[in-house]
């Protein structure tokens, strides 16, 4: 019986041992840059990735939606920028490395991984060329595929890309940890750009002019022509703001190490351009006469030093490690301190830890967790969230899950619209209390077909 053969054998990736070891020794290059294999994820290092791109890049626009924006930053991110790759840069990444670097549940990617890599190759990265209104085009990579037996994504990139990607004398480095937690592509864009310009001067608050044409090509709104791409987006002022604009300040704000707004500028009476300030968030933290340097992610937190910081006491801090495993009170003592940073009133902090690990609320998606920003502006979906569906979340079908994280709302989602309306319409007329006794977690367990 003849092997199977695999869809990665599709790409050809030079072999190291073809490597020319000699002639690059004979160039007086440092060998520890040098990369002639595949490039892999580094089993069991934690340090903090980085995206590194040219500012070309950075200026240019990219047709991918904000899932497929993150794999290719999370491929990225393991090149080294200094590197020098003799038979060209492979990147090699099975389901478990994606998710661990993108936030990306790996038991979804089936879902829409086959596009992203198809898109990889076959969709090209429009920048200005040196003639105004003409497009230089940058292509990804020669070949990419994702092997569902081996569950594994190979991309091997086009020389194009290399050339934006490594041994660069203008380019702007973000972090990934950063870049993953946006929820829209728009945002993922404005992230780079605000970065763009922030990686130019030397940290503390900073102001970026821009005007508005020259926002909507890296934001993939118009052509290089200026022709509309999303129309309905740029009808007037009033219709980017809503549907691009405040979105995606909120997103970086919520989710990066920055905290974005703006003013408008007009010429006459219409508005122009924006002035962006952009505020480092601080990565310490203090609580009355106790500082606490907070890590990178949740993972490299110190529960025992957070909890001191917390002032938990030490019989409910016992409680809480024996109740719950420890990447959960990692993740929700770190959501914790992220409000208290954010400057979230918090009255009593033992309860509200309590509160977040009683429902993982830490590893709620945005559509379910009351606390995101999401809510921030809409009291009507803050109080159903926390009263009806937190609760019963992780008791819904994961199908039903996964459908409101994509869809984003209960009020307009087919099965769970009903309860949600007349949840608001109570509220409205009586109390949310009211609400709650008409319309309890229970009816909605019962209505969304979850366990008990």
């Amino acid at each position: 019986m003849s092997k199977k053969k695999s869809l990665l054998d599709s790409i050809e990736v030079v072999s190291s041992d073809l490597f020319d070891t000699e002639a690059i020794q004979s160039m007086d290059i440092d060998n520890t840059f040098v990369q002639a294999g595949i490039i892999k994820y580094p089993e069991g290092e934690h340090e903090k990735f980085t995206v590194t791109k040219s500012n070309r890049l950075i200026s240019a626009q990219i047709q991918l939606t904000a899932r497929e924006q993150k794999i290719l930053a999370a491929c990225i991110s393991l090149i080294n920028p200094l590197g020098i790759y003799p038979n060209g840069i492979t990147v090699e990444l099975e389901d478990h490395h994606i998710e661990a670097l993108t936030g990306i549940d790996k038991r979804h990617l089936f879902r829409f991984i086959d596009d992203a890599a198809r898109k990889f190759h076959s969709i090209p990265i429009q920048t200005p060329g040196a003639k105004p209104g003409t497009i230089s085009y940058i292509n990804i990579a020669h070949k990419s595929v994702y092997d569902p037996d081996l569950r594994k994504l190979v991309v091997k990139f086009h020389e194009d890309m290399e050339d934006e990607l490594v041994r660069l004398s203008q380019y702007t480095s973000i972090e990934l940890r950063y870049f993953v937690r946006m929820n829209g592509k728009y945002a993922t864009r404005l992230y780079e750009i605000i970065s763009k310009q922030y990686n130019k001067q030397k940290g503390g608050t900073q102001f970026f002019k821009a005007r508005l044409e020259d926002l909507y090509f890296p934001l993939g709104l118009k052509d290089i022509k200026g022709n509309p791409i999303t129309p309905s987006y740029l009808r007037d002022f009033a219709s980017f703001k809503i549907r691009v604009l405040d979105p995606a300040c909120k997103d970086v704000s919520e989710n990066s190490n920055f905290v974005v707004s703006y003013n408008t500028y007009k010429a006459g009476r219409s508005v122009v351009g924006l002035t962006f300030t952009i505020k480092p968030k601080k990565l310490k933290i203090k609580n009355d006469d106790k500082e606490f340097k907070i890590p990178l992610c949740a993972e490299h937190l110190n529960i025992d030093q957070a909890m001191q910081f917390l002032k938990i006491k030490e019989t409910v801090y016992d409680k809480l490690k024996t109740k719950y495993d420890e990447s959960v009170l990692k993740s929700n003592i770190f959501y914790c301190i992220e409000k208290m940073q954010d400057g979230i009133d918090i009255k009593n902090t033992a309860a509200f830890l309590t509160h977040l690990l009683r429902w993982n609320i830490a590893n709620l998606p945005d559509v379910a967790n009351p606390y995101s920003l999401k809510y921030k502006n809409n009291k009507n979906g803050h109080e159903f969230v926390k009263r009806v569906v937190v609760p019963i979340w992780w008791k819904l079908p994961e199908s039903l899950r996964l459908e409101l994280t994509e869809f984003g709302s209960f009020a307009d989602h087919v099965l769970t619209t009903t309860i949600y309306k007349g949840f608001v319409s109570t509220a409205k007329n009586e109390s949310f209390d009211e609400a709650e006794m008409l319309y309890d977690s229970v009816l909605a367990l019962e209505e969304w077909g979850g366990e008990e």
